[in-house]
């Protein structure tokens, strides 16, 4: 477990080294010097989004970021505030936290972590067919994440504002000595999309698994505000 009284300012080494990881590598990669890569490949391919650049316009129209960590041979998920960072094809993503807190202990303990986050839901309503789906766009991914040193602090969380247009805010510097901010390197991720089952082949291909989504003209209604999780 994390200890108290841990000197964050002596970096992402010297914290989870003295929480009790002995090398970045000891339990996974470090992850420093590792481009993109997709993760295996998708089951749907109609909805893959295969495009890196696709993938960070998904990213960017999302606000919040999930990420797994090892609790014990269990995923534990929290959502969170983030930041993207992208450098030719190597992605960033930041995030910030108390001082201390489970997320600290797990990921002292296994900096593996995954990450899932989505946006563009839609709640498309087949009126004749009496059946319904819902819009989404969602990236998936995996990386290893370290903390950011104390010099490098104030950067990331301008990242981070930047995720939500508010990058030159004058935030209170005063907050940076008490907040730990963590960096994912990100080692692989995929990108999925569902939209109204325009094409043929979503269509007959979902038909094919027992879904209605043929309908004629005007059968189909799009419910609006509705803010639900992509479940389809």
């Amino acid at each position: 477990m994390l200890r108290q009284g841990v000197n964050f300012n002596e970096g992402a080494d010297g914290y989870f080294q003295k929480a009790g990881v002995k090398a970045w590598g000891e339990q996974g990669c470090r992850g420093r010097g590792l481009s993109w890569k997709r993760e295996n490949s998708m089951r749907r391919k109609d909805r893959e989004v295969a495009d890196f650049n696709e993938m960070i316009d998904i990213i960017k129209k999302c606000d919040v970021c999930r990420i797994a960590l090892n609790d014990e041979g269990f995923p534990y998920i929290v959502p969170l505030n983030f930041g993207l960072d992208v450098q030719g094809e190597q992605v960033f993503l930041y995030f910030h936290a108390a001082m201390t807190g489970r997320k600290l202990d797990l990921i002292a303990r296994d900096n593996r972590a995954a990450f899932e986050m989505d946006c563009g839901h839609k709640l498309v309503l087949y009126e004749e067919e009496m059946n319904c789906t819902m819009e989404y766009e969602s990236v998936i991914g995996r990386g290893t994440i370290e903390m950011v040193p104390e010099e490098e602090k104030y950067e990331a969380l301008k990242i981070l504002m930047r995720q939500y247009h508010a990058e030159d805010f004058p935030f209170n510097t005063d907050m940076i000595r008490v907040t730990a901010v963590l960096k994912m390197t990100v080692t692989g991720m995929t990108g999925k999309r569902r939209n109204q089952c325009a094409q043929k082949d979503e269509r007959d291909s979902t038909k094919a698994e027992g879904t209605l989504c043929q309908r004629p003209p005007g059968s189909v209604r799009r419910a609006e505000g509705m803010d639900k999780p992509a479940l389809f």
